[in-house]
């Protein structure tokens, strides 16, 4: 397992550094901890131990256990990944638009679909401050700057706008 660096001896966080996980997690399994972790919550506000795992052997992608100690709360998270591991996975997007999916049959949480974009922009039609960000040159080393780029293009084709004169007034 790779134990986050803030829990290795030397580090500023000195109470949570004594911990050592107890369970056999994957050894591309990253985990972090705490002793005494925010919940922040539309109902409830609270305070716990906490355990986080994120494996990396395709199992799931993240995984919380929460308990009165950190032994608990690890328990509790090894509980749920051992449940991933051996069940036989039914993703649904279950309200998420972003690719994140939940199984139905365990409860983990994992990107495994495509995004879904809003239907509602289409139907926004394309300005022309929009058409002269698509005369400079694409960045591609920003993620956002080409989504949004692509988003106009799209636009641009569903509006039947060949060429950048057909948006004059």
């Amino acid at each position: 397992m790779i134990i986050a660096d803030h829990h290795k001896p030397g580090h500023w966080m000195p109470a949570d550094t004594e911990y050592k996980p107890a369970c056999a997690w994957p050894e591309k399994c990253y985990v972090q901890w705490g002793g005494s972790g925010v919940v922040l919550s539309v109902k409830d506000t609270y305070r716990t131990a906490f355990f986080e795992a994120f494996p990396g052997d395709g199992a799931g992608g993240y995984i919380r256990g929460e308990g009165q100690t950190i032994s608990d709360a690890e328990a509790a998270a090894f509980a749920k990944y051992t449940k991933e591991v051996f069940c036989s996975h039914r993703w649904g997007r279950k309200g998420y638009l972003n690719g994140g999916a939940i199984c139905y049959h365990c409860g983990a949480f994992k990107t495994v679909f495509k995004e879904v974009h809003v239907l509602g922009d289409w139907r926004k039609p394309v300005s022309r401050m929009e058409v002269d960000y698509l005369n400079f040159p694409p960045r591609p080393s920003d993620p956002r700057a080409m989504k949004y780029r692509r988003s106009i293009e799209l636009r641009k084709s569903v509006f039947g706008v060949e060429r950048d004169h057909e948006l004059l007034p």
